[in-house]
C-alpha cells in the first residue's frame, strides 16, 4: 500500500510537472513576445496559435502587433507629407520674403527720386522766385530817396524775410 501510494504520487508529480511545463512554456514565449513589442521590436510575429484564452491572448496580441506596424507605416507617410509641405510652405514663404524686399527697394528708390525732383523744383522755382524778390528788393531800396526811412524799413524787413524764407527752403532741399 505505501508503495502503491509512493507510485501514485510520482505519477500525479510526473503529470502535474507535464502539465505545468505545457502550460508555462506558452506563457513564457507569450511573455517574451510581449516584451520585444513593448521595446518596438515589431517584426517578428508572435508564436503559432494555442488554444483555449492563451490562444485568444497570442491572437490579440499578434493583431495588436500588426496593427501598430500598420500605424507606424501610416504616421511616416504623415510625416512624409508634412515634411513636403513644410518645405514647399518654406520655399512660398521666402519667395514672399524675395518679392517684399524687392518692393520695399523699389518703394525707397521711388520715395528718394520723389525727393530729389520736389527738392529740383523748389530749388529751380521757389528759389529763383526769391532770389528775384530780393534783388528787386535790393533794387527798389537804392532807387529810394534816404529821407524815406519808413519806406527803407519796410523794405528791409521784408528783404530779411525773403533771406529766412530761403534759409529754410535750403534747409528742406538738403533734408
Amino acid at each position: 500500500l505505501a508503495l502503491l501510494s509512493i507510485a501514485a504520487l510520482a505519477g500525479v508529480w510526473a503529470i502535474t510537472l507535464a502539465s505545468t511545463r505545457k502550460l508555462v512554456g506558452p506563457i513564457q514565449r507569450l511573455t517574451e513576445a510581449a516584451q520585444r513589442i513593448a521595446v518596438g521590436e515589431l517584426d517578428t510575429p508572435l508564436p503559432g496559435p494555442q488554444h483555449g484564452e492563451i490562444g485568444t491572448l497570442v491572437f490579440t496580441l499578434e493583431r495588436m502587433r500588426r496593427q501598430l506596424l500598420t500605424n507606424i507605416d501610416e504616421l511616416a507617410d504623415w510625416n512624409e507629407t508634412l515634411e513636403i509641405r513644410v518645405a514647399q510652405q518654406t520655399g512660398e514663404l521666402r519667395q514672399q520674403q524675395r518679392l517684399t524686399r524687392q518692393l520695399l527697394r523699389r518703394v525707397i528708390t521711388a520715395q528718394e527720386e520723389e525727393r530729389a525732383r520736389l527738392a529740383r523744383e523748389m530749388h529751380d522755382g521757389i528759389g529763383q522766385t526769391l532770389t528775384a524778390v530780393e534783388l528787386s528788393l535790393g533794387r527798389l531800396t537804392r532807387t529810394l530817396p534816404p529821407q524815406a526811412s519808413k519806406a527803407h524799413e519796410q523794405l528791409e524787413q521784408a528783404r530779411r524775410l525773403t533771406e529766412e524764407v530761403m534759409a529754410d527752403l535750403r534747409r528742406v532741399i538738403a533734408a
